[in-house]
């Protein structure tokens, strides 16, 4: 985010038209990006990849990142890179995003929060301090974690054809899996059904959820080669509340799934630390 300058000269209403029209421009920006996501299965995948990669980002600045730095993992500003260890290239270009500002009241009661713009780099554009990398879990472990503490009970059974690989039954609140499902096969229509659970959303939007998912932890992906016309048809802005929900019911997903591989860990590491006798 660009602070206002603080000099004798500086004509405040000017800086601040200034960063309305960018605001403005990138939120365009965005759902120029949403539109053609939801109406491409190539966008939407590179969309999913994006999501995956970037985790709890919100659905706005993914877009916007995609376009802008496309691979990009980890973004921060220049001070918080220098806070880590890390300097920014010379020569490298930042991207745009949004920074939650301060919050205000709305006229109904309800808060708000400004938007500011924020510059922000890759790690791929610094250099310095290693950062720790994350561990890269057995695939056991992964399934473990995805059906661990779920909303709803997953359990194996003889009725589900491994065609379908895993129903959610709303009836019985239970998702069933079918019996034989090799690991990537069988955590992509776990995660799809629990998410299903989770939103009761449609079958396109739960396949986009189970995608980021995959992505996020190692598993093989399986996309859709259309996108549905009732979602192709939205305007951007509709498109980009459908984005928001996929990418919500992803995050509650991971941070369940986070938890449990960090709990698996701590018996691990407790006994790496402890002494030798």
């Amino acid at each position: 985010f660009e602070s206002a300058p603080q000099t004798d000269e500086f004509d405040k209403e000017a800086w601040a038209a200034k960063q309305k029209e960018q605001r403005e421009a990138l939120y365009e920006r965005a759902d120029k990006i949403a539109d053609a996501v939801l109406d491409n299965p190539a966008a939407l995948q590179r969309y999913l990849e994006a999501q995956a990669r970037l985790g709890r980002s919100g659905v706005t600045n993914t877009l916007l990142l995609m376009e802008q730095c496309p691979g990009a993992t980890r973004v921060h500003d220049f001070e918080e890179w220098q806070r880590m260890g890390r300097s920014v290239k010379r020569g490298e270009q930042a991207s745009l995003v949004f920074e939650r500002g301060r919050e205000y009241v709305r006229e109904d009661g309800s808060i708000g929060a400004f938007q500011n713009v924020k510059r922000v780099f890759d790690v791929r554009q610094t250099a310095g301090k290693p950062l720790r990398q994350p561990p890269i879990h057995p695939v056991r472990n992964r399934l473990k974690a995805l059906m661990t503490n779920t909303p709803v009970p997953v359990r194996l059974s003889d009725d589900i054809p491994q065609s379908l690989g895993a129903l959610y039954q709303e009836d019985k609140n239970i998702v069933q899996v079918s019996r034989g499902l090799d690991g990537d096969a069988l955590f992509f229509v776990v995660a799809r059904e629990l998410a299903r659970a989770e939103t009761r959303a449609s079958t396109f939007a739960c396949d986009c959820v189970a995608n980021i998912m995959c992505n996020r932890y190692g598993m093989t992906p399986r996309y859709s080669d259309q996108v549905p016309e009732e979602f192709a048809n939205l305007e951007p802005q509709g498109k980009r509340e459908v984005l928001v929900s996929v990418r919500n019911a992803a995050c509650a997903m991971m941070e369940r799934v986070d938890r449990s591989l960090s709990q698996m860990l701590q018996p691990q590491e407790k006994r790496q630390d402890a002494p030798q006798r």
